[in-house]
Parts: C-alpha cells; sequence; structure tokens
C-alpha cells in the first residue's frame, strides 16, 4: 500500500471536522468588546455604565443605571420595533457616540448580552461587557453604591448593523443556502428534542449545530485565552467565510453566542428577532430532533426524579439509579467519596465476563445478575459514571436496552457535571434489594449484539460497515492499547469510527464536549458520513474489548438507526479467540513503515 496516499488520507480525516480559515479572512479578537475589572478601575474616559442583571439585589457599581433586557420585548415577548428601542436607548443616556460598558451576574445571567446585541445591532460601534461581572467587581473589593443613577436622557444617532435582528421572514430568504450557520446555544437535551420550555415541537431549527458559549468561560465567569476560544470555534465549524444566525427560546443566550462571534471577529452574525417558540410553533418550518431524545437526561432531570419521584416523560413505578464502574463496590473509591443520592454502584462484570474476552454473558447468567443487582424489566434505570468512566456507562445502557429493560436513561455527561450545577452529593452506600426475577426469558433485542461470525458477514456485505472506535494508532497497527492484547491491527477491511482529537489515543473526545457531555448527534453523523458509515448501512462497533464501540452505538440509538449494533467481542476476540477469522489483521503502521 502507498505510505504517501496512507498519510494523506490520515490527514484528510483528521481534519475533515475542523475547518482552517483562508489567511485572508481570518478574524480579529475585538479586545474593545470588553472590559475586565482592572480595566473599569482604571479607566478615566467618560462612560454610560449599564447594569443588565435580571435581578438587582444588593448594591450596584457606582454611577450605573439600571436596563432590563425584558423591558425590549412586549408582553407577548415580541421584540419591539426598532423605533421604539432607538428611543429607550436615548432614555437611558445613550446616544451612539459615548463608550458604554455592560454588566450582569455572569456568565449564568446572560442580560448584558443581550443589551450588548441590541445596541450592536444598533450600529453602536464601542460598546463592550464587563468580564465576571457584577460578582467579579465585588471580589476585587471595589465599591459599590445602594442605588442606581439617574439616566441624562439623550438621542441616539447610528447606522443600524444589516441582518443583525432578523424576522422570521427574514431568516427564510436564505434558510438552506451553503453559506448560512445557524448556531443553537441550548442545551443538549433541548437540542436533542426535550421541550423544557412550552414549545410546540422539540428538538432544533434543523440544519443548527450546537456550541454552548459557555463554554468559553472559566469557572470564575471570565473568558478563557483567544486560541482556546479560537481552537473550540474551529472544531464545531465555525469558520469566517460562514454567516451566523444565532437563536434560543425566550433567554439571552443566542445573544451570548451573538456576543462571542462578535468577539472573535466576525461580522456577518445574526440573532434572531424571534425565539425558539415561534419557530416550532409554525408547522410548515422544520424543525429535527433525535427520534429517541428521553433517553438522555439531564442532570436536572435526575435530580428531579430523586427528590419527587417524577420527572418528565417518567411514566411512575420503580426506577433505579446507578453509578457504574469496572469494580466492586469495596474498590469504589470515587463512589464512596460522594455520588448522586440514593444510587448504587454497579460493577461492569455484572454484565460482562473477564474470561471470555469481556464478552456479554451468556442470556440465562445476565438475566440472573441483573435480578441479583435489583433491576427487572419494569424497572426505570438511570446510569452515569465518573471521570471517563461514562464509557461503563454506555456499556451498561447497551446491555440493558438489548437485555429488554424498558425504561433505560443515560444521564448527560458524568458526576464532576452533576456537582458542577451544585446538586447534593452523598457518601452512604447503597445496596440494592435483589428481585425474584427478571421478567424474561429471552433478550429483547439480540440485533444489536454481533459475534465474530456475524462480523465475518458484515465485512463481505457491500452495505456492511464494522466500524473501529479506537484511535488511529490502534487502528493502523502502530500499538494495542490493552495490555492481555498481543496482536496489533484491525480485522481486515473493518473502518475507522475515530476515537478522539488529534493526538488523543482514545479517550473518545471526539464524542465529547469540553464539559463533559455528549457531543450534538448531528456532529457525529456528519463526521460518520465522511467516514462512509451512513443510518442505512448494516453497521457493527468495535473496539478493544467492546466499552467504546458502545458509546458510538448509544448514538446510532439516539438516532434510532435501524441497523446498528456492537461486535462485543471486538479486536480482542478477532485477534485472539478460538473462532477467529483467517483474515489476515490489517496492519496499516508496519507495512508503511518498513
Amino acid at each position: 500500500m502507498n505510505r504517501k496516499f496512507l498519510v494523506i488520507a490520515a490527514c484528510l480525516l483528521l481534519f475533515a471536522t475542523s475547518p482552517v480559515p483562508a489567511e485572508t479572512l481570518s478574524p480579529v479578537w475585538q479586545s474593545q468588546m470588553t472590559t475586565t475589572v482592572d480595566q473599569l478601575a482604571g479607566e478615566t474616559r467618560p462612560l454610560v455604565i449599564l447594569d443588565a442583571r435580571t435581578e438587582k439585589q444588593g448594591g450596584c457599581i457606582p454611577g450605573a443605571v439600571a436596563v432590563d433586557w425584558k423591558s425590549f420585548y412586549s408582553e407577548k415577548k415580541e421584540l419591539l420595533p426598532a423605533q421604539e428601542r432607538i428611543a429607550m436607548f436615548g432614555a437611558l443616556g445613550i446616544s451612539g457616540a459615548e463608550r458604554v460598558v455592560i454588566y450582569d451576574d455572569g456568565v449564568k445571567d446572560g442580560g448584558a448580552s443581550v443589551v450588548f446585541w441590541l445596541l450592536d445591532s444598533a450600529g453602536h460601534t464601542n460598546v463592550s461587557i464587563l468580564q465576571g461581572g457584577l460578582p467579579a467587581y465585588t471580589r476585587a473589593g471595589l465599591p459599590t453604591a445602594a442605588q442606581h443613577a439617574a439616566a441624562k436622557p439623550a438621542t441616539f444617532s447610528a447606522a443600524p448593523r444589516q441582518d443583525s435582528a432578523p424576522a422570521i421572514p427574514d431568516v427564510m430568504e436564505f434558510f438552506g443556502d451553503y453559506d448560512l450557520r445557524i448556531v443553537d446555544p441550548r442545551s443538549d437535551e433541548e437540542y436533542l428534542g426535550w421541550p423544557l420550555h412550552g414549545e410546540k415541537r422539540g428538538g432544533h431549527i434543523r440544519g443548527a449545530f450546537s456550541f454552548d458559549p459557555a463554554w468559553a468561560y472559566t469557572e470564575a465567569g471570565t473568558l478563557k485565552p483567544e486560541h482556546v476560544i479560537r481552537k473550540l470555534a474551529l472544531q464545531k465549524g465555525v469558520s469566517p467565510e460562514k454567516k451566523f444566525l444565532t437563536y434560543s427560546n425566550w433567554d439571552p443566550r443566542g445573544a451570548q453566542l451573538y456576543y462571542l462571534l462578535r468577539l472573535l471577529g466576525y461580522e456577518r452574525v445574526g440573532n434572531a428577532a424571534f425565539t425558539f417558540n415561534d419557530w416550532a410553533a409554525i408547522d410548515v418550518l422544520p424543525v429535527s430532533s433525535a427520534k429517541n431524545w428521553k433517553s438522555l437526561v439531564s442532570p436536572q432531570w435526575v435530580d428531579q426524579l430523586v427528590r419527587t419521584g417524577n420527572a418528565p416523560t417518567f411514566k411512575g413505578g420503580k426506577f433505579a439509579i446507578f453509578e457504574v464502574d469496572w469494580c466492586d463496590v469495596e474498590k469504589a473509591e470515587a463512589y464512596k467519596a460522594g455520588h448522586i443520592p440514593s444510587s448504587y454502584h454497579l460493577n461492569t462484570f455484572t454484565v460482562e465476563s473477564k474470561e471470555n474476552f469481556y464478552d456479554i454473558h451468556p442470556t440465562k447468567l445476565l438475566f440472573s445478575k441483573l435480578a441479583e443487582a435489583g433491576i427487572d424489566k419494569d424497572t426505570t434505570v438511570v446510569l452515569y459514571g465518573m471521570g471517563t468512566q461514562s464509557i461503563a456507562a454506555t456499556n451498561v445502557f447497551w446491555v440493558l436496552t438489548f437485555a429488554g429493560v424498558e425504561d433505560v436513561r443515560l444521564m448527560n455527561g458524568n458526576f464532576e457535571r452533576w456537582k458542577a450545577l451544585g446538586l447534593p452529593v452523598e457518601t452512604r452506600v447503597n445496596t440494592p434489594e435483589p428481585v425474584a426475577s427478571f421478567g424474561r426469558t429471552e433478550l429483547a433485542h439480540p440485533e444489536y449484539i454481533v459475534d465474530t461470525e456475524e462480523a465475518k458477514r458484515i465485512l463481505a456485505d457491500p452495505n456492511g460497515r464494522l466500524a473501529s472506535v479506537r484511535s488511529w494508532e490502534e487502528h493502523s497497527g502502530k500499538v494495542v492499547r490493552h495490555h492481555y492484547i498481543k496482536a496489533k491491527g484491525e480485522p481486515y477491511g473493518a473502518c475507522w469510527a475515530r476515537a478522539g482529537f488529534g493526538a488523543n489515543k482514545s479517550d473518545l473526545s471526539f464524542y465529547k464536549d469540553v464539559d463533559g457531555s455528549y457531543r450534538s448527534y448531528t456532529e457525529v453523523a456528519h463526521m460518520w458520513v465522511d467516514l462512509d458509515i451512513f443510518p442505512h448501512n448494516r453497521v457493527a462497533f468495535l473496539c478493544g474489548t467492546g466499552p467504546r464501540a458502545t458509546t458510538a452505538w448509544f448514538f446510532t440509538y439516539l438516532m434510532g438507526w435501524p441497523n446498528s449494533a456492537v461486535y462485543d467481542s471486538g479486536w480482542y476476540g478477532w485477534s485472539q479467540g478460538k473462532d477467529v477469522s483467517p483474515n489476515p489483521a490489517q496492519n496499516i503502521w508496519e507495512e508503511t513503515h518498513k
């Protein structure tokens, strides 16, 4: 095989989802749009300070004028006409010529971003947001005032930015254009299909990609370094030759993303003057969602279930929450240090055997083991991991689903995300009560798992895809990740389904976002298209022993792919099992480095 061709092909695959802009289009960081606490304290020029906090309790920055972003909307939550907004700017003492600094209570508030968008779209060219908001200001020990200042009315005059606040008819003029990228800043769950704000239809505007602006900020609410934000933006497909439209429900998140894109130097940016509720209410407008969106739940959903015994889409009855890891509870130090209240620890060996290539137990034994863990087919089971062990959680999700548990949920992210949200933690070790029987005698979905013989048939089928969720170095035969697997390589003809970005070996970073939550299903689907993996294919995912493959399979389950499965034995069973295929392992690395 030609070595030069392989190197070029590998590079194309690695960078297929990370577009690099042309140098002539490289946007410039707009430093004048952001102000630090130190810069504000040392400011000597006249300026207008706007307090855009949603809840204005306690003191304020001296000289700040209060503004409520919701006042720019009607009682029907419709953005007021441009002339009315301009009159309101004047009433706030803004003429369009002065410097304006806006603050709120930080990233979780977002009111400053809405006011920034309104002023920026109106043509004001000297507006910035205070990094970290009032919390950063007070942490610095700077003085506050008990009352807001009275505004000195002015006449606002500026040339408005084109297409920066489009209505639905404006968007439909260029909807579907290759030049347009629609960006959704809302939560993964909302993007998937959870109707959390009274929407007529859950999901997202068709064609939109997911990008949470909170990823650009530190825990203290200040901006991460510019190069970090740019790398994240490029990985998400934010490239300067495109035109961008942000949107949200009736909240600041669309404006927060608008501000971030403008800060990055993008000129062709708009934030929808309408809400997603408005869009979803019009039946002819396209909305997309994942078929099995209910299966991925937020930490907030789990918290509600624990506290109240009820949560949206939960039909009632018995439920159990499991933290999943690769060890018994006696050795589960992370679980014993803190876990979701009432949750149990589950060892993956409840469902698989170390002695048999880490394959899933035979059906009768599997059902018995699940019953011992307190799980029957009618139990609503919620799974989560700690640290990198979300892989273990998807592994058990896959097992419970093909076994026949009727309601299995996976918590989006891991326990670290739970703690970051400030949700309660307990340290007591909980022990599940065994049940008499799992309630089934046969697997509900045997088509979700394939053995070596079926893997061979998939490889021989032109419509089949044996897809490897391993690093490029594993796939090409340079390394083997597991000490107990001796052979290097891959089943001959297996295609690559990726694991992580760049030099990452096997951390599944391509399937995760920076906060530990799962990447949007649309991004994963687009990546697979580049690698010749489609919904109509008979797809079986593999890795070394199976768990990484189940993360990829989970995405196909979310999307409702009809013919996807996991090759449970993986490379371990293929290369060392008693029923190994006669086909030689594809060892690209050794062939090309002789």
